[in-house]
Parts: structure tokens; sequence; C-alpha cells
């Protein structure tokens, strides 16, 4: 079959039909040569519909070395590798990400280390008006490297260190994301779902969580609403209504009995105060 040749930005992309693009820093003429430019950048860019950016074992890593352009109409999937502790790496290299600003953009990103984001807001990951899904993904940098304005999905295990910015709407669908800063219109933490994250840390103007939310220590002014769990296992102090069972599995919880509107376990430290209504 015949290669087809895109030009994006005077930069020529010779690929293979399939559009699975091997993630190695040697790239062999059989699967994608570039002529001039970032391999990650040309593909990101390449207006060829659905594209793969795919790891072939967890010690590649891929520097990356110039900003990445606005995303091409399509889906990209950007695939690392994991077993155990090691996994491919993504290196930002100070440079700016992925940026998606039409609604038929959609980033899939699984299996990866992604580290060396610029520090400013969205450097990383901004998701202007398309679709991210981010599954067992650590993200390593700046605390706002991540911005959702729009649509996200958070699967399987993540290590956000970056945190999430932005006006979006953020759900959970399975496994556990830890996140060092959260602030979004709207979260959604399905039965599957768990967030961690310091309470103070977490800014939502509707949450509803049908999983776990565990706050890990801080201030929470945030109301939490749903027919799931909210757990602390940190210092805690609670300043909104929390409208579903809380479980204090240890540190230290202190709220008034008022703000707590579900079933209370208490395995380490309550501080209350107010009356119980057992009405």
């Amino acid at each position: 079959e015949t290669d087809e040749i895109i030009t994006t930005t005077e930069k020529e992309l010779s690929v293979a039909s399939n559009t699975t693009l091997n993630y190695v820093t040697t790239i062999t003429s059989e699967v994608i040569t570039t002529v001039n430019g970032d391999t990650l950048d040309l593909v990101v860019q390449a207006d060829i519909g659905n594209r793969e950016f795919v790891a072939e074992s967890t010690s590649d890593t891929y520097n990356l070395s110039v900003n990445l352009g606005t995303m091409a109409s399509g889906t990209l999937t950007v695939d690392g590798i994991i077993d155990g502790d090691d996994r491919s790496t993504l290196n930002m290299n100070n440079k700016i990400g992925f940026v998606l600003n039409s609604a038929d953009n959609e980033l899939i990103v699984s299996d990866l280390r992604i580290i060396g984001g610029a520090n400013s807001e969205g450097a990383i990951i901004s998701n202007n008006h398309g679709f991210v899904t981010l599954s067992n993904v650590i993200v390593e940098g700046t605390s706002n490297g991540i911005k959702n304005s729009n649509e996200m999905n958070l699967t399987g295990m993540n290590e956000l260190l970056s945190g999430i910015v932005g006006g979006g709407n953020l759900s959970i669908s399975e496994g556990e994301t830890t996140a060092n800063r959260i602030s979004q219109n709207d979260i959604n933490i399905t039965d599957d779902g768990k967030l961690s994250i310091n309470a103070s840390r977490l800014t939502v103007e509707n949450m509803n969580n049908s999983g776990t939310l565990n706050f890990t220590g801080g201030n929470n002014t945030n109301e939490v609403n749903g027919d799931g769990t909210t757990t602390i296992n940190g210092t805690v102090v609670n300043n909104a209504n929390i409208n579903q069972d809380v479980r204090v599995e240890s540190g230290e919880l202190t709220s008034s009995l008022a703000s707590l509107n579900g079933g209370i376990a208490n395995s380490a430290t309550l501080n209350t105060s107010g009356e119980l209504d057992k009405a």
C-alpha cells in the first residue's frame, strides 16, 4: 500500500496506512518518516482522522522538542506500557502540550507518565472544546498543568500531581484518581470511581458522588451530593453540607452535625457541634 503524504505547517509526514505510529525515539521508515520537526507534533496536527502514538516498552521515553500545535480533527490515542512500577514516559521538556479547540477532538492517554510540563495553565493538556480520557496516567509538573473547559473522563489508577483547573465537567467512571488540585464546574463520581484529594484543594460547583470521595486533609467548602460515601483519612474541617454517608477511617473530622446529612461511622476522631436531628 502507498503511504499517504501529509503536509502540516511546512512539515511533511509519511504515514503507513494504518496510522499507528510507534512511540520510539528512532523511528523506522516503514512506520513513519519525519522530514522536519517533532514526530508527536506532526501526528497531533496531521489531518488524517483517527491515529495512534504508541510505546513499544516501559523504558521508552519520548522527549518533546517543540510546542505541540492545535490538534487536528479526529481521535488521537497516546498509549504507553505499564509493567509493575515501570511505565513509558512522555517528557514535555518545558513545552506546551495538547490543545483541543474543536468539538470533534478526542484525546485518549493511557498507561503513561508525563513529566516536564511548562509552568503555565493548561501547559500539558488544554481542553477547550473536545473530550479527554486519562487512564492509568501519572502527570507530574506544574500545579495547573491540565485545563479542562469541556469534558474529561478518568478511569483506572491516576496520579494527577499537576491537578486540573478550568470550568469543565469531570467524570471519574472507574478506579481511583489522586489529585493535587481540582477546580471544575461539575464532578461526577460513579459507583466504581474514587477521588482522593485534600479538601482545601477542591473547588466544584456541583459535586455528585455515587462512589467514594476521600478527603486526605484540609477544609471542605463544597456541598457533596449523591448516594456514595465521603471518607476521611486525615485532619479535615467541614464547612459545607455532606448529603451522604460519612466514614471517618483515620485522622480527625470536625463538623457541625447539621452539615452531616447521612449516616456517620467513626473509627478515629469526630469533633461535632450542635445537635443530631433524630427525627
